[in-house]
């Protein structure tokens, strides 16, 4: 009786094909709890109350803003620079993101909206994360699950936004408020209450 030769190709094809549905699989599943996992967007917004005391209002430009928090954002980060806020004609954060063992570059344009107890909302206004189309809340549950922020830093990604909690978190011993944020005219008032 003569045995049947086995076909060394047809068995590299079908390592091949399940080494591949396994990586896409395991892809999927690592994406979406990466996706589920943020629970940031369902945090609600810090509580603000006024504090009484002697008021001044202190003009400032960009530049002096940007100084000011890349020293907070090196303190936060211990040395290892993981991402970069800053102000220019709009508000930019740019940073790594770390997805499956590949490094990925991702840069974001944020539009500032003063709030009503003087915090900062910075909404998306357009992104770009290395040659990946991606909706944008995704983009920001990524960061979530991804990039550790300050605690005074909310991710909140159903609304495509950043919320910079300053009048809480900045210090404990001068409540801080934003009352003008200009930046294409370089135009920033900021209100200190020292109690």
């Amino acid at each position: 009786m003569k045995l049947k030769k086995k076909n060394p190709w047809k068995i590299a094809f079908i390592t091949l094909f399940t080494f591949l549905v396994l990586v896409i699989v395991s892809s999927y599943l690592l994406f979406s709890s990466l996706f589920t996992s943020s629970g940031t967007s369902f945090r609600q917004l810090p509580e603000f109350s006024r504090t009484e005391g002697a008021q001044f209002i202190v003009s400032t430009s960009k530049e002096d803003i940007n100084y000011w928090l890349k020293k907070e954002l090196q303190k936060e980060q211990e040395g290892s620079q993981q991402y970069d806020l800053f102000f220019d004609d709009f508000v930019y954060f740019q940073t790594e993101l770390n997805v499956l063992g590949v490094t990925i570059p991702m840069q974001m344009t944020l539009e500032p909206q003063v709030t009503e107890s003087g915090n900062l909302q910075l909404f998306e206004k357009s992104f770009q994360i290395g040659n990946f189309n991606l909706p944008s809340e995704r983009i920001f549950q990524l960061m979530d699950a991804t990039v550790e922020l300050p605690d005074w830093i909310y991710i909140y990604p159903m609304d495509r936004k950043l919320y910079l909690d300053i009048a809480n978190s900045i210090t404990h011993d001068i409540q801080v408020s934003i009352k003008t944020f200009n930046l294409q005219e370089n135009q920033i008032e900021i209100e200190l209450i020292i109690p």
